[in-house]
């Protein structure tokens, strides 16, 4: 009685989720009162499908918004055992997913335990890149290939492409810095169409 007269003393600082016990209510020894989360360790945990799962790793950075609020952060974790939920309430479909922890660093204010956030995680880096828009790659039973203006006709160019974003694409080979690619292919533009360049923008010119 006279420790628990003193309180409960936690071995960090942080926020009460959940209290298990009413005031006044007597307790067994080792019964759990409440639960502290830490206020400087907050993770991020999000479902990896399978596909993500060859391009993640231990370790890579991620960044993270929360609330509008943007921060950096870090895989610590992949799960082993995968997650099966229900994917439509009316039928017995479901899919499996693997928990992937993200540690947020210098977590402030405006991150809340709970609340749901999104994070991009950088699967591979590289200096001195040239990139494109995914949108002017394109694909034939040749191969992937752009379009670039030289002079007043789009070419086709057969390219090799390399590591990529959810809106851009590296070129490894094909086309060289300085060319002009054309992003935005209309319907009918082909090899030798005509185009007309307006400041930054590639036009097809309609024959």
């Amino acid at each position: 009685l006279a420790s628990a007269q003193e309180g409960i003393v936690a071995e960090f600082d942080g926020i009460v989720s959940s209290v298990s016990v009413k005031p006044g209510a007597t307790t067994a020894e080792g019964t759990a009162v409440l639960t502290l989360e830490s206020a400087t360790d907050i993770n991020l945990v999000y479902g990896a499908g399978k596909a993500d799962l060859e391009k993640i790793a231990v370790d890579q950075e991620a960044d993270i918004t929360i609330a509008g609020h943007e921060y950096k952060g870090k895989i610590t974790d992949i799960a082993r055992i995968a997650t099966v939920q229900t994917t439509n309430n009316n039928s017995n479909s479901t899919a499996s997913t693997i928990d992937v922890t993200i540690s947020i660093e210098d977590p402030d204010e405006y991150v809340y335990l709970g609340i749901s956030g999104k994070a991009t995680i950088h699967t591979a880096k590289k200096d001195n890149a040239l990139i494109v828009p995914i949108s002017a790659v394109n694909v034939d039973r040749e191969g992937e290939f752009c379009y670039i203006v030289e002079g007043d006709v789009a070419k086709k160019v057969y390219v090799k492409t390399g590591i990529t974003s959810s809106t851009e694409i590296e070129i490894v080979e094909g086309i060289k810095e300085g060319d002009q690619v054309i992003t935005l292919i209309n319907t009918g533009l082909q090899d030798g169409s005509q185009v007309l360049v307006t400041y930054s923008d590639v036009r097809h010119v309609e024959e």
